[in-house]
């Protein structure tokens, strides 16, 4: 397989994972987004995005007085979505750390985590059901996580 080129790098590295959303331009606007490609973006899609961004930037204040969607309100419900993400992420990968170990002591698979020691304690805890339904049953020892 060919090395891949600048371009081809450049494009997985901004190719977000956003969700798709589809539109239906009328011709005036299309030729519209067509001209703007090359000022706005690269593509008629980054164009769109760009335009959308700019006028929720513009009319900030418009968005929050009549619709009263606050922005830090969007702000902190994108950062629990998140948070929620990452903690499904480090959920996922507890079955590779305990394949070949039965017990690890807290600190030491917090920090393999990138997770505090109580986060750690409180992501078992609450998922536990989540955790055995794939075949893994941990229990909390005083410093140590032990597969069962």
């Amino acid at each position: 397989m060919p090395p891949k080129t600048k371009e081809e790098i450049e494009k997985e590295r901004k190719k977000p994972k956003l969700p798709r959303i589809t539109v239906s331009l009328d011709d005036f606007d299309e030729l519209i987004i067509s001209k703007l490609v090359g000022f706005e973006g690269q593509t008629k899609s980054e164009v769109i995005r760009s335009i959308i961004k700019k006028w929720i930037g513009t009319n900030s204040e418009t968005i929050q007085r009549i619709y009263g969607i606050r922005f830090e309100d969007v702000r902190r419900e994108i950062q629990l979505l998140q948070d929620e993400e990452q903690l499904q992420e480090k959920i996922e990968k507890l079955p590779q750390f305990f394949k070949r170990i039965n017990k690890i002591e807290i600190d030491r698979l917090s920090s393999q985590l990138d997770l505090n020691s109580q986060t750690l304690v409180n992501l078992i805890l609450e998922n536990g059901d989540q955790l055995e339904k794939k075949g893994l049953n941990l229990v909390i020892d005083g410093e140590f996580i032990i597969k069962e």
